[in-house]
């Protein structure tokens, strides 16, 4: 993959990283509330953009809610 510093990761990079599809990338970054830069039609993403992205939950089914 590769990462330029001026334009950065652009969403088929990061989905071909994950593992998922360019449009599971768009919806996690509306449900995490990423802020991408854009650089004409094309979303990029930061490092530390991709590694919140790296870095969430995988865990299928509800949450745990603690003791009751």
């Amino acid at each position: 993959m590769a990462y330029n510093s001026e334009v950065g990761f652009t969403t088929q990079q990061v989905a071909d990283k994950l593992g998922v599809t360019s449009k599971h990338v768009r919806y996690l970054v509306k449900k995490m509330r990423i802020r991408p830069a854009w650089v004409g039609p094309t979303m990029t993403f930061t490092a530390a953009q991709f590694q919140k992205l790296r870095d969430r939950d995988t865990q299928p089914g509800p949450k745990p809610k603690g003791k009751r």
